[in-house]
């Protein structure tokens, strides 16, 4: 009598799961070092310019807030080589990890804006004035008083951005890219379904362990930087 769930097999489909992190890293890594200089430019954009252009993020940043990923990588995936190819750009020959790393890098960047406003809003107003009461400059005062301190406001939820990013990564294989998710997908197809269950629990793990090694990681980072910056751990 065949068994409910095969541990053996699926203990044996941990590592070719993984095979496929490489992927899902790359994806990760791109779209949070793009997100976090767009969001900074978005945060900044907020803040600092005219009425006009803090509307229009505004409104790009709700619009992303607001829509699920896997509509904004569809909307990436089909909608950018129409748009692209109105202005003469042919795009077809782009791999379909840039418009992957596209889509998630405008998703994230419009969290990470405001968890980066949200940051800088959190440094008392008298850190401006003391430093400009000691001749720094505007950027002086931001580069040595206030980022050191919003970045350690921040680090938390850049983290959660992080292990949303890593899960969101799943939604590349619907436009064909095999990621983990991707992986699991086609060792299941190999063997016509017959043990889903046992690789779809072995790609959880996969993706459990992950984010807790993430998740550590950025936690160590945070009381490291906190205590080089002299701030309460």
């Amino acid at each position: 009598m065949e068994t409910f769930f095969d541990i053996e097999f699926m203990l044996r489909s941990i590592p070719k799961v993984i095979e496929a992190l490489p992927i899902t890293l790359l994806l990760l890594v791109l779209s949070m070092i793009f997100g976090l200089l767009l969001g900074g430019l978005l945060t900044w954009t907020k803040m600092k310019a005219p009425r006009g252009l803090q509307a229009a993020v505004g409104v790009y940043v709700s619009f992303m807030r607001g829509t699920p990923p896997l509509v904004q990588l569809f909307l990436i995936y089909y909608g950018l080589p129409n748009l692209l190819g109105q202005l003469g750009m042919r795009v077809d020959s782009w791999d379909k990890l840039v418009f992957a790393i596209i889509a998630f890098t405008l998703s994230n960047a419009a969290y990470l804006s405001e968890t980066m406003r949200s940051a800088y809003l959190a440094i008392p107003a008298g850190q401006h004035e003391a430093a400009q009461s000691v001749g720094m400059t505007g950027f002086q005062a931001f580069r040595r008083i206030i980022f050191p301190q919003a970045l350690a406001v921040a680090i938390p939820n850049i983290g959660n951005s992080l292990l949303i990013v890593f899960k969101d990564s799943s939604l590349a294989f619907s436009i064909g890219i095999v990621e983990l998710l991707g992986k699991a997908k086609l060792i299941s197809a190999a063997g016509y379904g017959a043990k889903n269950l046992e690789v779809f629990v072995a790609a959880a793990i996969v993706y459990w362990i992950s984010c807790m090694i993430l998740e550590y990681g950025t936690n160590c980072l945070e009381k490291r930087y906190k205590r080089k910056m002299g701030l309460a751990v």
